[in-house]
């Protein structure tokens, strides 16, 4: 039982309760002792000194016809002894020897002694021995206390026990259903998303975060599934031609000629652009892959993209621009080129003629940011929710025979998050699009 988060919630708040309750009533039990014990004590020798008192106005000259009940009476009733005693040390008067004389037991405690006075004249002494025990009375008030203390305390501890069980129980509910929800995960049988409504913040944190573990889980098993699919779509259609070409030469049906070996070749390079391209994403995916790291010079860097590109966006009639300040910046420089060219080519491949890109970077403080601005033709929603899916084409334009494989992006986010960087894309279908690429100094 106990090795449940449950159980040790209810045993750690029972023990916790069960302690702060008997070590309050220890106390209470205590302090009632003690003042009860200092009244007690107080009313007694109020008592003695009340008699002796008495005993001085009762003296007439003599003890022999002074009337002495009443030290009788007020030693049975507070369970004191009082001897008097004359001035030649004579015993007048003795509870103690009364008491052995009725066969009750004479207890011994603290001795006080009062000097008795007439009209300023010493008369006697008064020998007062106080009970080292309560008295009867005294006994069954504290003994009342301790059983309603004892009793008050079986019922803190049974109300205790009963609000541990259900806190934990309550507690520990929201765990149980998270932990059947993760467990169901593993088993690949996702139910309907948790409550977050369990009114404690953690837990609502914690479900919340695990509905949102379950659709990232659930997303990227989509993406795999979507993955395999087209990767065999893209690997079927060329080796599909090449196939059926190759048998047309082996059965005598086609001349091999040079344009259809021209057009096999086409079909091969296909074949190996493509897995070009998934070793490629493949290494900018490895976390463990080796960047040179060096500090770049961000105008340089950016005068020599922009004189690469240059003539071919001449010859499709957009304009390129650039600009940067004098900043330095810590990347790999290969992989920096890869990033760029691949933004820089998407921007020249969706900017129809006429219209104008630009490449810029920007100093941030503690980071660079280089920007590439085109007027293209931007993209939809539908394409903004997809842009890092391995190949996905949104547009018709994004075809095979103009090389776009849909990983590009995916390429770019990965050696981008692989410099510690961040990379943002902003775009209105019909306006165009401004990519925003974050690197450290």
């Amino acid at each position: 039982m106990f090795r449940t988060l449950q159980g040790r919630f209810f045993l750690f708040a029972l023990c916790l309760s069960l302690g702060a309750v008997l070590l309050t009533g220890l106390f209470m039990y205590l302090g009632i002792e003690r003042s009860f014990g200092s009244y007690v004590g107080e009313r007694q020798e109020q008592q003695a000194e009340e008699a002796a008192a008495q005993l001085e106005n009762i003296y007439d000259g003599s003890w022999e016809t002074a009337d002495l009940r009443f030290l009788q009476g007020a030693g049975m009733h507070e369970g004191m002894q009082f001897t008097l005693y004359t001035l030649e040390g004579e015993v007048v008067f003795s509870s103690r020897s009364m008491m052995h004389g009725q066969g009750m037991h004479s207890a011994d405690g603290d001795t006080a002694a009062y000097e008795l006075e007439s009209g300023g004249e010493p008369i006697g002494r008064l020998e007062v021995v106080y009970p080292d025990q309560l008295g009867g009375a005294e006994q069954n008030f504290v003994r009342q206390t301790v059983l309603l203390l004892g009793g008050s305390v079986l019922a803190v501890i049974i109300m205790s026990a009963l609000l541990s069980r259900f806190f934990s129980r309550r507690l520990t509910e929201g765990l149980r259903s998270i932990g059947t929800y993760v467990h169901s995960l593993k088993e690949r049988s996702r139910p309907p998303a948790l409550s977050s409504s369990y009114k404690v913040e953690e837990l609502d944190t914690l479900a919340s975060g695990v509905n949102d573990l379950a659709l990232s889980l659930e997303r990227g098993e989509k993406q795999r599934r979507q993955f395999t699919g087209d990767m065999a779509h893209e690997l079927r259609t060329p080796l599909s031609t090449l196939r059926s070409q190759l048998e047309a030469f082996q059965d005598g049906v086609l001349e091999p000629t040079p344009e259809r070996l021209q057009q096999s070749y086409l079909e091969l390079m296909r074949l190996v652009r493509l897995v070009d391209e998934m070793e490629r994403l493949h290494e900018a995916e490895n976390q463990y892959q080796m960047l040179q790291m060096e500090q770049l010079d961000a105008e340089e860097m950016i005068a020599h993209l922009a004189s690469q590109f240059q003539p071919s966006f001449e010859e499709k009639g957009v304009k390129l621009t650039s600009s940067s300040p004098a900043v330095t910046f810590t990347a790999d420089r290969d992989r920096w080129m890869q990033i760029m060219t691949n933004l820089l080519h998407n921007a020249w491949k969706f900017t129809p003629s006429g219209k104008r890109v630009h490449v810029e970077a920007a100093d941030l403080g503690e980071e660079v940011e280089f920007q590439i601005i085109d007027e293209g033709k931007g993209m939809s929603s539908r394409e903004m929710e997809h842009m890092y899916d391995r190949f996905f084409r949104g547009e018709k334009s994004r075809n095979r025979e103009r090389g776009g494989l849909g990983i590009g992006l995916s390429i770019v986010r990965a050696l981008v998050e692989a410099h510690d960087g961040t990379i943002n894309i902003e775009s209105i279908e019909g306006s165009g699009t401004t990519v925003k690429v974050r690197l450290k100094k």
